[in-house]
């Protein structure tokens, strides 16, 4: 029986390291585009910058809430691997501009590797 379970603690890991992969990948999409919609509205004007300023304070708000969910150990307990890779794409998306997420991205990690999913750091 221990072998089953490690067996299937293997494909959980092997599965969310995947999910963390494309995550990561999605993340990196996303600051882009962020990015460009950045440039674009500053060409367009003060306004239109605000406005993106804001949408984007919108963003980094829902994704937060998402990533400061991490912070519990029950949530550990609990969290399927796609809760894990939304949380981690939540936390890669905003690591470089804040201080915040970039501390849960660096538990996150130490977190996952110690279950056996292989995180690369950028």
């Amino acid at each position: 029986m221990a072998d089953g379970t490690s067996e299937v603690a293997r494909a959980i890991a092997q599965l969310t390291t995947a999910l963390i992969e494309a995550m990561t990948k999605l993340s990196i999409a996303l600051l882009e585009r962020r990015a460009q919609r950045l440039r674009e509205a500053a060409q367009q004007g003060e306004q239109a910058a605000r406005q993106e300023r804001a949408r984007l304070a919108r963003h980094r708000a829902a994704d937060a809430a998402i990533w400061q969910r991490t912070a519990s150990p029950l949530w550990w307990q609990k969290a399927t691997a796609d809760q894990i890779a939304q949380a981690w794409r939540a936390v890669t998306t905003w690591h470089q501009v804040d201080a915040d997420a970039a501390g849960t991205r660096q538990a996150m990690a130490e977190r996952l590797r110690r279950r056996g999913v292989d995180v690369a750091e950028d």
